[in-house]
């Protein structure tokens, strides 16, 4: 001990004759590492905690402690620390914390959603510190690098590219890397491998889950599906984006085409063979190739193929339609698939009593009908060969004419029967004008585009039409629940003549059903000897309650099955107003500093909305008061809302003014609504000494005047019910509230926003002080103790 203090051991011991060594050697202890109660913080330094690694959005394993000394080290009690986060998001608890008698300070980090640096400060006084960790990913993402950072990312390593056979492992295996945000390898990462969902049937990848080797590599073999062309494998890492192989798939030399149906059909020369031709694709295991592509072909007989070429759907099947050639015999079709070779259809062209020459109609010409109507009679064709004999079998087609594309034959085509004939309906096009138009169709022989066809012709007189009749506005305007006094009147007329039609039947009905847009007194009429129909329409519902009242006009639609509709509208309002109705009750309440929304609503008699109201709110409570005046609107609450700051019970009140409506009320009306908003206090904000500062008592004595504290929030309201902690922090006293005397004591403050506690002096002469801390206020008192 001499050798490290020198001079200064020496005093100690000349001092040590009169005190005694056992005193001097405690004194100097003390001197040396005692705690302070009361200090500067000239010094902030990390205990625990810093640089650690966890999973993001969740808490560190070890808290963060900090320590604060003089600048002669000694640790400062009572001095409060905050921590902040100031990147990589999270959270910190609690933010403040006051230093123990060993001027530490310890708090929880949470880190942030986000991967990688996080950081946060603590700050004592003018002194701050950062604290690191790193957010690692959640999950599966695996495991992290050497260096503690996670995965970041996955990329392509070998095997993109590939092409290979269908429903085959591809020649090199898929190699991906995980890596972290560096750009350094990450092993122990789980890898899920997935086959693309266009790849057909029976691929598969091996493994299809595998961890990140030493060098941050995972591999698996992929075999193909079933379908030609492009597919693709994804490799997925928990957390991060998938990384996505492709390949091409082709057909083998040892896969097969074959014959699935149609072959060996028989029909007349020039005919279209009934079934479609198909072919089956599979590859060398037998299983069905999707995407393979056909190319379809004559062969002989000079026939027609629907297409030239197709591909494959998911059973491995393409098919064609074929159309005979003019020749007569033996007649074939190739379907040949890249890569595999072709099949080979055949089909046996035959005649009937001869090959078509003519056709001719025989009847079914220059008739009249209506508009979008079936004529009478059937359109009736005749098909003979060279020799003049009649021919069976025959396939008719019937063509419309562009000015006529809705009308429709049935059915479409037709056969000849053994009468050489073919017969069909003939449904005429729509005509919306006001004069006959003229309907034409195309009778031709399928396959033999040589022979010349036959055209049918047909005048079409304009569909009948239904109008408004004697009404100037069809928008009438009466309060719900009324009968409209105008008689819906409407009329079927033929555009030609502008003559009525008589015995049509109309229906009528509202868009809405009868609780909304009331109701027709007739649902169905018919239309007399002027072709006119009349109705009454009643604004109630079927059970005789008044419709709601609406700003949107409601809808009454008069309808002609096949012809057409018109639309009568009325605007419904609501009666006088005879009540308000609001939001606010005897129970509403809120935060001094919130916004309280006043709402009311002006009603009639029957609960409709009334709009055009001038409502007028006022509000008061506390000394002060609002209030402002709104015109209201159909259908919805008119609201004001006010922030208030002043605690106590609102009154509210408001008055509405209707003025004068049509069909409603001939003078004004007013309606007055009320309610009660309880303000209470916002948090404890500001704090003040009221009485017990800067006492003076003899050391070890109560002080005569408690220490007292006045609570308000931050609008001024005093605020009642809040705890105020005191605690002495020096001098060594005691603090009296009502229970046995100690350091520390909590008092919740009464009505009038008090609170105050006794202080027992400490038995040593000097300074006594205690610090009382409310919500975000706080307040140092001081006292002195005499000898």
């Amino acid at each position: 001990m001499m050798s490290r203090h020198g001079g200064g051991m020496r005093r100690v011991i000349g001092l040590a004759a009169t005190l005694g060594a056992v005193v001097i050697l405690g004194c100097m202890d003390r001197s040396m590492t005692g705690p302070t109660l009361i200090g500067t913080a000239d010094s902030l330094q990390v205990s625990s905690g810093n640089n650690q690694s966890g999973v993001v959005s969740t808490a560190l394993s070890t808290p963060l402690t900090v320590q604060v000394r003089t600048a002669t080290g000694a640790a400062v009690a009572g001095t409060s620390v905050a921590f902040s986060v100031t990147s990589g998001g999270g959270s910190v608890s609690p933010a403040v914390v006051a230093t123990d008698a060993m001027g530490r300070a310890q708090a929880s980090w949470t880190l942030g959603a986000n991967t990688g640096l996080q950081t946060l400060t603590a700050t004592a006084g003018a002194k701050v510190i950062t604290l690191t960790a790193t957010g690692m990913a959640s999950g599966g993402t695996g495991g992290t690098t050497s260096g503690g950072l996670p995965a970041a990312q996955v990329v392509l390593n070998a095997g993109n590219g590939q092409s290979g056979a269908i429903g085959q492992p591809l020649g090199a295996n898929v190699v991906v890397k995980v890596l972290d945000s560096l750009g350094g390898p990450v092993p122990g990462a789980t890898v899920t491998f997935a086959q693309g969902a266009g790849n057909g049937t029976g691929g598969s990848a091996s493994p299809t889950s595998i961890k990140s080797d030493a060098a941050g590599l995972a591999t698996t073999q992929w075999t193909l599906g079933s379908k030609v062309g492009q597919q693709t494998l994804t490799a997925t890492v928990a957390g991060l984006t998938a990384v996505t192989v492709q390949a091409t798939g082709t057909m083998s030399a040892s896969g097969a085409a074959i014959v699935d149906n149609g072959n060996n059909q028989v029909a007349g020369s020039g005919a279209v063979l009934p079934t479609f031709l198909r072919v089956l694709v599979v590859d060398q295991a037998g299983n069905p190739a999707l995407g393979a592509r056909v190319s379809w072909a004559v062969a002989t007989g000079g026939g027609a193929i629907s297409k030239s070429s197709g591909t494959t759907n998911t059973a491995g099947l393409d098919s064609a339609k074929w159309t005979l050639g003019p020749s007569i015999g033996t007649q074939t079709v190739t379907a040949t698939v890249s890569g595999v070779g072709s099949v080979t259809y055949t089909a046996a062209a035959t005649t009937v009593s001869g090959t078509p020459s003519t056709l001719r109609i025989i009847s079914g010409e220059g008739q009249a009908g209506q508009s979008a109507q079936t004529l009478s009679l059937p359109l009736v064709v005749e098909v003979r060969d060279a020799g003049g004999n009649v021919l069976s079998g025959v396939t008719v087609g019937f063509t419309q004419a562009a000015t006529n594309a809705d009308a429709l034959t049935s059915p479409s085509p037709a056969v000849t029967g053994v009468d050489g004939r073919a017969s069909v309906t003939w449904r005429l096009g729509s005509n919306t004008g006001t004069t006959a138009q003229t309907d034409s169709v195309t009778a031709s022989l399928t396959g033999f585009p040589a022979i010349a066809g036959v055209v049918f012709h047909s005048s079409v007189r304009p569909a009948f039409r239904i109008r408004l009749v004697n009404i100037v506005d069809t928008l009438q305007t009466d309060t719900t629940g009324a009968t409209l006094r105008d008689t819906l009147v409407v009329q079927v007329f033929d555009p030609v003549t502008n003559l009525g039609v008589q015995g049509v039947s109309i229906g009528w009905a509202t868009q809405a059903s009868s609780a909304v847009d009331g109701f027709a007194i007739n649902s169905v009429d018919t239309t007399d000897n002027t072709g006119l129909a009349k109705n009454r329409w009643v604004l109630r519902g079927i059970d005789g309650a008044a419709i709601p009242s609406s700003s949107v006009a409601k809808r009454m639609v008069a309808t002609v099955a096949g012809i057409g509709q018109v639309e009568f509208k009325a605007h419904v309002y609501p009666g006088a107003l005879r009540t308000i109705t609001t939001n606010v009750s005897s129970s509403a309440a809120i935060t001094a500093g919130n916004a309280v929304t006043w709402c009311a609503t002006g009603k009639d008699v029957t609960g409709n909305v009334v709009d055009s109201v001038t409502l007028t709110f006022a509000g008061s409570g506390g000394g002060a008061t609002v209030s402002s005046s709104v015109l209201s609107t159909y259908n919805a609450a008119t609201c004001l809302s006010s922030t208030i700051t002043t605690a106590g019970s609102w009154g509210f009140t408001v008055s509405g003014t209707a003025q004068v409506r049509p069909y409603a009320q001939t003078s004004a009306v007013t309606a007055v609504a009320s309610g009660t908003v309880v303000v209470s206090p916002a948090g404890a904000a500001v704090m003040t000494k009221t009485a017990g500062d800067a006492q003076t008592g003899a050391r070890s004595s109560i002080l005569p005047t408690p220490l007292k504290v006045l609570v308000k929030d931050s609008f001024g309201n005093i605020v009642p019910g809040q705890a105020v902690a005191f605690a002495v922090v020096g001098g060594g006293g005691l603090l009296s509230a009502g229970a046995a005397p100690a350091a520390t004591a909590t008092v919740t403050t009464g009505a009038d926003g008090s609170a105050s506690v006794t202080l027992i002096l400490g038995g040593t002469a000097g300074t006594n002080t205690v610090v009382a801390t409310a919500g975000g206020g706080t307040v140092i008192f001081t006292a002195t103790g005499t000898p």
